[in-house]
C-alpha cells in the first residue's frame, strides 16, 4: 500500500507530465491495436468457408441467368442454376446464400448454408451464433415476417436473435465474382456499407427456410462439391459457367493475400515499436530524474536499492494500466458511435495478448536506465540529491 500512496504522490507533483506520458502510451495501445485489428478480421472471414473449399471444391459464378432469363428458359437465378447443372450427372452438394427483403420492414434477410453459417467468426458486440446475428443497432430478440410461398399463400417466420454484430462488419452473401487468378475469400463477403440504405440486416442459417421456394432469392455465385470425377465436371462447368476457381486455388490465394497483408504492416507495427521504447526510455529518465530527490529521502526511511527500484516499477505500471484503460474506452466511443475507420476497431484475444506483451516489454524497458543508475549510485549520492 505505501508504494501505491508513493506513486500518487509523485503522480500528483507532475500532473501535466504524467498526463502527457498516459496520452503517448494510450496512442501506442490505439495504433497497435488497430493493426492486429485490421489482420484479425481478414483472417476471420477465411474461417466461414475454410473447411468446405478444398480440393474437391470450386467456386462457380453462373453469369448466363439474365441471358436465359431473357430468352424464357428461366424465370430466376435458381432456374437457371439448374440448367447449368443439369449435365452433371455425379453427386454434388451446394453451398450459397439467399437474399431476402421484408418489404414491410425494409430489413435484409441472408440465409447462409449451415456449413457456413456454423462456421462463421464475424465479432459481435454481444450474444452468439447460436439462432441469428444482427447489424449493429438492432432492437429486439425475435424479428418477425411474411414470405409469400405461393400465388396466394404466404408464410409468417420467427427468428430468433442471439447475437449483435459490431458496426462495422461483413456479410458472407456471394453476389460478386471476378475472374482474375487472385480471387480470394475475402470476395465472398460483401461490406455492411452496403446495407446502410437497408433497416438493418439479419443473417442466419438457410435452413430456417427449407420449406419455402428460395429460387428467386438465391445469389448468381455459389461453391459446389463433388463427391467424385471432380476433374470431369469441372471443365463441364467451364464450358457453361462464366467462370470457376477452384476451392484449393481460392484458399491457397486467401493465405497468401493474409500473408501479403501481414508483411506490409511488419515494417509498421517495428517502426512504431522502436519509436514508443525509446519514448518510454526517455519517459523513464525522465520520471527517474524527478523521483532522485524522493530516492534520497527513501534511503533515509531505510528503503533498499530494490524497494526504490520496485516503487518505480509500480509507477510505471500505474501509467500503463491506466493509458490501456483510455485506449479501451476510445475503442468502445468509437464503436458506438460508428465513427469511420480505414482500419477495423474490432476487439479480440489477440488484441488483449498483444496489449499485455507490449505493456510487458515496454516496462522493462522502462526499467533499464533506472536499474543501471541505481546500481552504480551510492546511498552518499541519494543523500546529497535529497537536500
Amino acid at each position: 500500500m505505501s508504494y501505491l500512496k508513493l506513486s500518487f504522490s509523485s503522480f500528483g507533483k507532475n500532473k501535466l507530465t504524467f498526463l502527457l506520458i498516459i496520452i503517448e502510451i494510450a496512442a501506442l495501445f490505439l495504433t497497435t491495436n488497430f493493426l492486429v485489428s485490421t489482420l484479425a478480421d481478414r483472417q476471420m472471414l477465411t474461417t466461414g468457408y475454410e473447411k468446405i473449399l478444398n480440393d474437391n471444391s470450386a467456386v462457380v459464378w453462373d453469369s448466363k441467368w439474365i441471358e436465359n432469363k431473357a430468352a424464357g428458359l428461366a424465370q430466376n437465378i435458381g432456374q437457371s442454376r439448374e440448367l447449368l447443372l443439369k449435365d452433371i450427372t455425379d453427386d454434388y452438394e451446394i453451398y450459397d446464400t439467399v437474399m431476402l427483403t421484408d418489404v414491410e420492414t425494409g430489413t435484409v434477410i441472408a440465409g447462409v448454408s449451415d456449413e457456413i453459417y456454423d462456421n462463421l467468426a464475424l465479432p459481435l458486440m454481444s450474444g452468439d451464433f447460436s439462432e441469428a446475428v444482427a447489424s449493429f443497432g438492432f432492437t429486439g430478440s425475435e424479428f418477425n415476417f411474411t414470405r409469400r410461398i405461393g400465388e396466394n399463400e404466404y408464410r409468417d417466420f420467427s427468428i430468433k436473435i442471439s447475437g449483435m454484430l459490431t458496426s462495422d462488419t461483413y456479410v458472407p452473401m456471394m453476389n460478386y465474382f471476378s475472374t482474375g487468378i487472385d480471387f480470394t475469400i475475402n470476395d465472398l463477403y460483401v461490406s455492411s456499407d452496403e446495407y446502410r440504405d437497408y433497416n438493418g440486416f439479419i443473417i442466419v442459417r438457410k435452413s430456417v427456410f427449407d420449406e419455402i421456394d428460395l429460387s428467386t432469392a438465391c445469389t448468381p455465385v455459389f461453391i459446389i462439391h463433388f463427391s467424385q470425377n471432380y476433374d470431369e465436371n469441372i471443365s463441364k462447368l467451364r464450358q457453361e459457367a462464366g467462370g470457376v476457381h477452384e476451392g484449393k486455388a481460392v484458399l491457397e490465394n486467401s493465405q497468401n493475400a493474409l500473408w501479403r497483408d501481414f508483411a506490409d504492416f511488419i515494417p509498421v507495427v517495428v517502426c512504431v515499436l522502436l519509436v514508443v521504447i525509446i519514448g518510454t526510455v526517455n519517459i523513464s529518465m525522465i520520471l527517474n530524474k524527478y523521483n532522485e530527490k524522493r530516492g534520497g529521502v527513501l534511503w533515509i526511511c531505510g528503503y533498499s536499492r530494490r524497494q526504490i527500484l520496485f516503487a518505480h516499477f509500480i509507477s510505471m505500471l500505474i501509467i500503463f494500466v491506466v493509458a490501456a484503460i483510455l485506449s479501451v474506452g476510445v475503442y468502445f466511443i468509437m464503436s458506438f458511435l460508428q465513427v469511420e475507420l480505414v482500419v477495423s476497431a474490432n476487439l479480440s484475444a489477440a488484441n488483449v495478448i498483444v496489449t499485455v506483451i507490449l505493456s510487458l516489454i515496454l516496462i522493462l524497458a522502462s526499467m533499464i536506465i533506472p536499474a543501471i543508475k541505481s546500481r552504480n549510485t551510492s546511498p552518499i549520492e541519494y543523500l546529497r540529491r535529497a537536500k
